[in-house]
């Protein structure tokens, strides 16, 4: 059978370094760190726990020419109230659509087995995985925590009977074009404190935060609830990506009511690791980290009954203002889903710009 389900070492090793091969000569691609991939493909991540996950490769003449993990998440099976499936880490090679249109069928053949009617994607799982198809601007490399997609990946899946159910803006803000008095204002009659995340009290303000996200992101189509103790060791984890400064939380009256996730834009770096993640290439991460001059703003999450109050411009603000204090050049402002008016305006407001945009496919089993 040219479509094979990764069951050994050997098989996982060949999956993963298979996106290199995909990617050869693209200036553009930023590699995932194959160590991360390996313990998400192995149930090893911290999210695991509520995910199964099975990982496929197409291949001719022991030449692996597509790939492709699919995934159950349970927590959003549970919170979304249907049985959905995710796909990701998808790659292929060029002018091979048929050997994706099998991979894919055989992919979806162990989902339908296991009563999930419905796929979408790209998600790794998760979403703190990556998620969303790079739909434009082939000739840049996204910004951190996004990754590139070959121009025809999206032809490959549209053929295979997917299609392009949410649309996701990312935006591009120019730093120079704002002032510290002007942002400082926003914050201000904003009648929000807004205070950076305390390493020393880590663990409460991860689960202050993900309770936030929890009800502000609840039924989006990409997100799955997270459970407070898994999401403090997700970002403790991650806390050598994280400057205090750039994770914020906003409290009215001294009640947290939002908070908001930007990180440097890692994904020059990223590129220059080529997936690993040996001391020396730590170090080089280390280094490298130093001359970062751009920004993203990932997550903005505000509390339901605090929505359109002024807490996530009061956030958003502090977030630029502490990047224009590094000297950043730019932050990018994603992703927004385009039906999303009130988050659009928000990114407009601090004059945004539409800079690329990435997709949510989906397919009926």
């Amino acid at each position: 059978m040219p479509v094979k389900e990764v069951k050994t070492p050997d098989d996982l090793k060949r999956f993963i370094k298979f996106e290199a091969a995909a990617n050869r000569n693209n200036d553009f691609w930023v590699p995932n760190l194959e160590r991360d991939v390996a313990e998400i493909l192995t149930g090893r991540a911290i999210y695991s726990s509520s995910i199964k996950q099975r990982s496929f490769f197409y291949e001719r003449d022991s030449r692996i020419l597509a790939r492709v993990a699919v995934f159950i998440n349970q927590r959003y099976i549970d919170s979304h109230k249907k049985r959905v499936g995710f796909f990701g880490y998808f790659e292929a090679l060029p002018k091979e659509r048929e050997s994706v249109r099998l991979l894919l069928e055989g992919a979806g053949q162990w989902l339908d087995k296991r009563n999930i009617k419905t796929l979408i994607g790209p998600i790794n799982g998760d979403i703190q995985y990556g998620f969303a198809l790079q739909a434009d601007n082939y000739q840049r490399s996204p910004a951190f925590p996004y990754f590139y997609s070959q121009p025809y990946y999206l032809d490959y899946f549209e053929e295979a009977g997917f299609v392009k159910q949410y649309s996701e803006l990312c935006y591009k803000i120019d730093l120079l074009q704002l002032s510290n008095s002007f942002l400082e204002e926003e914050i201000k009659k904003s009648g929000i404190n807004v205070r950076p995340v305390s390493f020393n009290n880590f663990a409460e303000d991860c689960r202050l935060m993900t309770d936030i996200s929890n009800e502000a992101f609840k039924g989006k189509w990409y997100f799955a609830p997270y459970d407070l103790e898994e999401s403090v060791k997700f970002w403790t984890k991650a806390k050598p990506l994280i400057k205090p400064s750039f994770f914020l939380i906003g409290e009215k009256k001294g009640s947290p009511v939002g908070c908001l996730l930007s990180f440097p834009d890692y994904n020059p770096v990223l590129k220059a690791m080529k997936g690993k993640s040996s001391p020396v290439h730590l170090a080089m991460f280390l280094w490298r980290k130093r001359a970062i001059r751009q920004g993203t703003v990932f997550v903005v999450a505000v509390l339901p009954g605090y929505q359109g109050k002024g807490v996530g411009r009061a956030l958003v603000a502090a977030a630029l203002l502490a990047m224009r204090k590094q000297n950043y050049r730019y932050c990018f402002y994603q992703t927004v889903t385009a039906a999303n008016l009130p988050s659009r305006k928000l990114a407009e407001f601090f004059g945004g710009k539409i800079a690329g945009k990435f997709l949510g496919l989906q397919k009926e089993i």
